[in-house]
């Protein structure tokens, strides 16, 4: 006999897949637009913004917004974030300003906080497996709206109206907060909740991501040595290095600086980190070289739809490759689950920087470099359940994502940064980035990309037999006994 739990088990799963899908969307439009955007504006550095300012955000969201849900409300706090959200893809709609656009954006980056109150709200209604069964379904709808968003975003921009994707990033959360408020049980938080959210430490850590990220942006305009770009940078490094005295004097921090004494912790976090800055880019770079036109003498000259549309195979590769990524975890360890990951990652991308003049290279690329950042996903949570307490997981795991996010906005500026850093000037005043601006970005990612296999091969083995938790193919905890 169904009870009032599992009659609406559904119903409320489906409204949060909804949600997680409308949010993936706006995240990723951005990418399929970009190349037009660069090309209106002239300056990549300034663009990547788009990126990274949403990402930096996006990370401290992610961070706290699990938390303030357990503390006002969960549907309150996510029906507060989707407003945010509608209220940032507004401004961007209606600024012709570059900077303006970047501060919607950087306001839509509060949905980095959907996805964790999504897994709260369906663990609050349902048990353990019934839980972990919700969780797939709203993981897997967040990861299929990503290619939808590729395509539209480069749709939007070959017709000439790329702004309009914030037209539709505004209108579709409206819908579905609208559609929550009816379907999401209603909660008042936990009173008894303790309220120590540490708001300093994740305005510290983006303000000092952020300033030095503004240093190296002007650094372009101004030169390294330039007052206000060693300034900027300067007031970064101070910034963050009292933001790592006061983490480590905090009783409940935004992250915990004394995991990284662990070895184990450590190297699996620059590797993930490492993946962000670099792996990660994949969406930005190959959309933008296959959209660049033929004549610079770099690129594949496809329309903005067409390149999501090829970007498709990799999305489908990823899909496979994360049960795959499960069971190496499973049945060797998370260890050589991860060094696979690295390994396809760096081959991809040290093919990418010899052999880019065809689409189909340029596809396989894609593929191999999907499957290994999926695969990675899979292995880090698998690396640090196999040597943490199970008291602890949640609060490393946290960790190890809020890091791999903030290497994603760092990555994403400095992959601007150096596509910027040579341009070629069409007759219509257009301008691209040259081939050697692209060499230079294609080789970032492929350098972060071999330094991340060294980080996953110097993670230090587990040699005695011990009972642990690991992530299955959906990424959720289940058990298995690490023999390496």
């Amino acid at each position: 006999m169904k009870t009032k739990a599992d009659a609406r088990f559904f119903p409320i799963v489906f409204a949060l897949m909804a949600t997680d899908f409308v949010c993936s969307l706006e995240a990723s439009m951005i990418y399929g637009a970009l190349p037009t955007v660069t090309r209106i504006h002239g300056d990549p550095a300034l663009v990547g913004w788009l990126i990274a300012g949403f990402v930096l955000v996006q990370a401290v969201a992610a961070a706290i917004g699990g938390r303030l849900g357990d503390i006002f409300g969960r549907r309150k706090v996510l029906q507060t974030i989707l407003l945010a959200s509608v209220a940032g893809s507004l401004m961007s709609a209606l600024s012709t300003d570059l900077i303006w656009v970047i501060a919607g954006r950087c306001l839509q980056g509060a949905s980095g906080a959907v996805l964790p109150l999504s897994f709260a709200i369906i663990r609050s209604i349902a048990p353990p497996d019934r839980a972990a069964f919700g969780s797939g379904l709203v993981v897997g709808a967040y990861s299929v709206s990503g290619g939808f968003g590729f395509i539209i975003g480069g749709y939007f921009a070959d017709i000439g109206h790329w702004s309009w994707i914030f037209y539709i990033s505004s209108i579709l959360p409206a819908a579905t907060a609208t559609v929550n408020r009816f379907i999401l049980p209603r909660d008042t938080g936990n009173p008894g909740e303790s309220r120590n959210i540490d708001y300093i430490g994740a305005v510290g850590l983006a303000l000092g991501v952020a300033s030095v990220l503004v240093g190296i942006t002007i650094s372009r305009y101004h030169g390294w040595r330039s007052a206000v770009t060693v300034g900027f940078i300067g007031a970064g490094i101070a910034v963050m290095a009292f933001w790592t005295w006061y983490e480590l004097r905090q009783a409940d921090p935004l992250i915990d600086v004394r995991r990284f004494r662990d070895r184990r912790f450590l190297f699996t976090t620059v590797s993930f980190f490492l993946l962000g800055c670099g792996g990660l880019q994949m969406a930005y770079l190959t959309l933008t070289l296959m959209q660049q036109p033929v004549w610079t003498g770099i690129g594949l000259g496809l329309s903005g739809a067409f390149a999501g549309i090829a970007k498709l195979p990799g999305n489908a590769a990823g899909v496979i490759a994360a049960p795959i990524g499960g069971k190496v975890a499973e049945r060797l360890s998370g260890r050589l689950c991860g060094i696979c990951g690295a390994l396809l990652l760096a081959i991809a991308w040290i093919t990418l920087y010899f052999f880019h003049d065809s689409l189909a290279l340029v596809i396989g690329c894609l593929v191999l470099s999907s499957m290994g950042a999926t695969i990675m996903f899979v292995a880090t949570p698998a690396v640090i359940m196999e040597g943490t307490p199970a008291t602890e997981t949640g609060q490393a795991t946290g960790c190890a994502y809020l890091v791999r996010a903030l290497g994603l906005g760092v990555g994403a500026q400095l992959v601007s940064l150096l596509l910027g850093s040579s341009m070629i000037a069409a007759p219509s005043g257009a301008t691209y980035p040259s081939p050697a601006a692209f060499q230079l970005a294609i080789g970032f990612v492929a350098i972060t990309s071999v330094l991340a296999l060294l980080c996953a091969i110097g993670v230090p083995r587990i040699h005695r037999a011990e009972n642990v938790d690991v992530p299955d193919a959906l990424g959720m905890p289940g058990s298995r006994v690490v023999k390496e």
